[in-house]
C-alpha cells in the first residue's frame, strides 16, 4: 500500500502508534487518562463544559462506535480510575489483519514502544496525515492550562511514552515539513532536562512531551468533543495577545544554560546517542536523527 484515502484508518493509526501494542489476536489502545478536573484559563469555565462532558465514556463509545463500522470487527472499552483503553479484535486471517500487518509490519511483534509512523502516512494526503495526527493526540494528550508558556500561551502537549525516543522527532518532522504546523519545542525524558537541578533525582524518565501551541493545533483539532471544546476554548482566551509561532529547527543558535551535571546521564535508560550531557532540548533533537532545517 503506497497510501491511504481512508481517514478512518489513518485516525486508528495514530491511536496505535502512540499508545497501543498486540496481544492475543488484539490490539489495545490504552489513552491518557487522569481522573481529575481539567485545568482551563481564567473566565474560560461554562456551564456547557460540565463534568460529564469531561470524561472519557460517551466520546470513547462516539469514536469506537465510528471505528467498528470501518474495521467491522469487535471493540471493546473499558475505564476505571488508572486508565481508558479500547481493544480492538483482529481475527488471524481477516481483511483487517491483513492490512495492519502490510501497514505497520508483523503484528505479533508490535507495540508502541518500537513503532514509527508507517510509510504510508508520509506518502498520503495532508488530510489523511491530519487525521493521524488526531488520532495520535486523542491518544496521549490531555489539554490542560498548566501547559501554557511563560508567556500564559496555551500549549498542546503530545506525550510520547518514554521508551519510544524516536517517534519524537518523527512526529514533529510530519507536522512541520508536511503539514507546515510550527513545533515550540521537544521536552525530552533526559535528565538534563527533566530534572536540571536536582542532580541526584531518579524521577526524570519520563514521556517527550512535543509541545505546539494551540492556535497551531487548531489544525488539526481533537476527535473526543470533550478536548475540543477546551481547545476552543484556549483559542478564544488568546484572541490577539499571540506571538507568531516559530518553525524549531535544531541547529538554530541559542543561548545555552548551563545545567548541572546529572548522575543518570549515562543511563542505559537513554539510547546511547543521545547518553550524555545536554544543555537543551535541540541537542537530543540531533542526537535523535533531526535533519530539519531553517524555514
Amino acid at each position: 500500500m503506497s497510501e491511504l484515502n481512508q481517514p478512518e484508518l489513518a485516525y486508528f493509526l495514530g491511536l496505535c502508534i502512540t499508545r497501543g501494542y498486540f496481544s492475543d489476536s488484539k490490539i489495545i489502545v490504552n489513552f491518557s487518562y487522569k481522573k481529575r478536573s481539567f485545568n482551563l484559563p481564567p473566565n474560560c469555565l461554562s456551564a456547557n463544559l460540565s463534568k460529564k462532558d469531561r470524561e472519557y465514556t460517551i466520546d470513547g463509545i462516539r469514536v469506537t462506535e465510528l471505528l467498528k463500522g470501518y474495521l467491522q470487527t469487535e471493540i471493546i472499552t473499558n475505564r476505571d480510575d488508572q486508565r481508558y483503553s479500547m481493544t480492538v479484535v483482529i481475527p488471524q486471517g481477516s481483511m483487517v489483519s491483513q492490512t495492519l500487518n502490510s501497514i505497520l509490519g508483523p503484528l505479533e511483534s508490535f507495540s508502541y514502544k518500537t513503532t514509527n509512523i508507517p510509510d504510508v502516512i508520509w506518502n498520503s494526503s495532508i488530510d489523511i496525515q491530519k487525521y493521524f495526527i488526531r488520532g495520535v493526540a486523542d491518544s496521549c494528550s490531555i489539554p490542560t492550562y498548566g501547559d501554557r508558556d511563560q508567556n500564559n500561551q496555551t500549549r498542546i502537549c503530545i506525550d510520547i511514552p518514554f521508551e519510544n525516543w524516536n517517534l519524537p522527532v518523527s512526529i514533529c518532522k510530519l507536522l512541520q515539513e508536511k503539514l507546515s504546523i510550527p513545533v515550540a519545542n521537544i521536552l525530552w525524558g533526559h535528565p538534563n532536562l527533566r530534572t536540571p537541578s536536582q542532580p541526584e533525582s531518579r524521577s526524570w524518565s519520563k514521556e517527550h512531551r512535543v509541545r505546539l501551541f494551540s492556535t497551531e493545533f487548531a489544525q488539526i483539532g481533537f476527535g473526543f468533543e470533550f478536548k475540543q471544546q477546551i481547545l476552543e476554548y484556549f483559542i478564544s482566551f488568546e484572541n490577539d495577545k499571540r506571538k507568531s509561532s516559530i518553525f524549531c529547527w535544531p541547529n538554530k543558535k541559542y543561548n545555552n544554560r548551563k545545567r548541572e551535571k546529572h548522575l543518570d546521564e549515562s543511563s542505559d535508560k537513554i539510547p546511547l546517542k543521545a547518553r550524555k550531557h545536554v544543555c537543551n532540548f535541540r541537542e537530543v533533537c540531533l542526537s535523535m536523527g533531526c535533519e530539519q532545517k531553517e524555514r
